[in-house]
């Protein structure tokens, strides 16, 4: 009715406000991520950083939840492929001293003199 005599009413509008926008979230969708929190905290000491930059901080942070997210990737079996990975390197490494080693061995001495067979 007073849309068609052109009056604007000033002023809160009355009854219950509508539904904003934004999403409701159930309470229990957090619960996950506040454990993870909670167990930084508690077991890796992310509540106890007294770095004084704010780079430093940050640093800190991202290395405790590097931390967290290895532990369940260990826990989740996704860290055997980076295991076996190392150990492939590992075994890569381990060939090249001994091919470097039997080199020196062939020599007889190494570069400050000492004789190398007993």
């Amino acid at each position: 009715m007073l849309n068609d005599l052109n009056i604007k009413l000033i002023g809160r509008k009355l009854g219950r406000p509508p539904k904003s926008g934004k999403e409701k979230f159930d309470p229990g969708d957090r619960n996950p991520i506040e454990g993870k929190f909670g167990q930084g905290k508690t077991r890796y000491g992310l509540g106890l950083i007294k770095a004084r930059l704010q780079g430093t901080s940050e640093t800190w942070v991202s290395l405790i939840m590097l931390v967290l997210n290895l532990v369940r990737m260990a826990r989740d079996g996704a860290l055997l492929i980076f295991v076996l990975i190392l150990e492939a390197l590992e075994g890569i490494k381990l060939e090249f001293t001994r091919t470097i080693s039997r080199s020196w061995l062939d020599r007889g001495t190494t570069k400050m003199g000492y004789s190398l067979t007993y």
